[in-house]
């Protein structure tokens, strides 16, 4: 029994290294893949621009005294440096220094010919609520092509009007904690999608091995966990990062691993889930003509009627379903909707219940447990519904009588 316990302990630590891997495997692109491609969404929208330089206002709803993010990109010719950046709102005016030109007299054709500044502006105290312009002075060096692989270097001066929105304190305090709802929100859907595809992964058919859809499903896995690990950065990490002034890359960086987080989980919750699922093999019930004549009538002696014919079967509550298969040695405990049946400490079958009580045998999804014989706990509810057929995992029907009498039909 330790022994057991110790195997279980190892499996579950060995299923969630893998977790730890394959998400570590994927997590590094996804995370570069999204941030690149956030960059590349904002380039087509950004809050202010002008002839050689954009900006963006990283940090939603401000109130007075609030610390805002802001990020100005220059981008203009083989290369652009920006020298000093000037903010100012009302009173308030922030100056930053830049690093100028670091390209000397050649550039790569493979440079980027971007430069980043982001900083953060204070809000004036006594700022107005409403409309307002943040005003951006940004100086800029680029080298301007000039034709023959050459160039020169000109200064360049672009004036951005950035527009916020000052809120009072209690307005901008709500709408920063309905962002955070919303990425929570999110992060607990990619758990629940990341649970369901690894949990609805087809199973082996009997007698197999390997189902020939899994690898096509394995795909799609890894499909819907690139894509739900992308929109990540759009649902949950700007979301927060909305919320707040702190937009260092180890913000993001720290944003998109708790995000890839909700994927690890929802998937080793999930395949686990799966695994448990895979010792149960689904069986389908339902009432039948049957071979014996009984007391009840549903066959004449001399009837010529096929024994799979189907009929109406009486109702049945779940405290006489649970009293005729304890009546067989077994024990029966609600979990949810559906009915675990176990013998001897161990379990045989569940129910699982499509529709509340009463019920006929149609209502009830039979599943077996690692494939045993589910003859003996099946008769018990034939003697409360009459034959009953059920359809094994490989595609045979079985009629189960009330008495000991089981055909098997080819």
């Amino acid at each position: 029994m330790v022994k057991a316990q110790l195997n279980k302990k190892s499996a579950g630590a060995i299923l969630i290294a893998i977790w730890g891997i394959l998400i570590a495997i994927l997590g590094i692109p996804i995370i570069i893949a999204a941030t690149w491609g956030a960059k590349v969404l904002d380039s087509w929208l950004p809050d202010a621009e002008g002839a050689d330089a954009k900006g963006w206002l990283r940090t939603g709803d401000a109130a007075p005294g609030d610390a805002v993010a802001i990020r100005v990109v220059g981008k203009a010719g083989y290369q652009t440096a920006i020298t000093s950046l000037t903010a100012r709102l009302g009173s308030a005016r922030v100056e930053i220094a830049g690093s100028g030109p670091t390209w000397g007299y050649s550039i790569s054709s493979r440079s980027n010919n971007e430069d980043e500044t982001l900083f953060v502006f204070k809000i004036p105290d006594k700022a107005p609520q409403g409309d307002s312009t943040i005003e951006l002075t940004v100086a800029m060096v680029v080298a301007v092509p000039t034709g023959g692989h050459t160039f020169e270097n000109r200064d360049s001066h672009d004036v951005l009007q950035m527009p916020i929105v000052i809120r009072s304190p209690s307005e901008r305090m709500v709408r920063r904690w309905l962002d955070r709802g919303a990425a929570l929100g999110a992060w607990a859907l990619a758990f629940i999608a990341a649970y369901w595809l690894l949990r609805a992964r087809p199973r082996a058919r009997p007698g197999t091995s390997h189902n020939p859809n899994g690898d096509f499903y394995l795909l799609l896995i890894f499909l819907g966990i690139a894509i739900v690990g992308l929109g990540g950065q759009l649902v949950f990490v700007r979301s927060i990062l909305r919320t707040t002034a702190a937009q260092s890359w180890v913000v993001t960086t720290g944003l998109m691993v708790v995000w890839l987080l909700a994927l690890i989980a929802g998937g080793w919750r999930g395949d686990r889930r799966r695994k448990q699922d895979l010792r149960f093999w689904p069986v389908r019930l339902r009432a039948v003509v049957g071979t014996a004549p009984l007391t009840t009538a549903y066959r004449e002696v001399a009837s010529t009627l096929p024994p799979s014919l189907s009929r109406d079967a009486d109702r049945h509550t779940e405290a006489q379903i649970v009293e005729a298969l304890e009546a067989a040695g077994c024990a029966v405990a609600r979990a949810g909707k559906r009915l675990d049946v176990t013998s001897s400490s161990q379990p045989v079958i569940r129910i699982r219940l499509k529709r509340p009580a009463p019920w006929v045998p149609e209502d009830l999804q039979v599943q077996i447990f690692e494939r045993i014989d589910p003859t003996p706990y099946l008769r018990r509810l034939a003697e409360l519904y009459g034959p009953i057929e059920y359809t094994s995992p490989r595609g045979e029907f079985t009629i189960v009588e009330p008495t000991a009498t089981t055909r098997v039909i080819p």
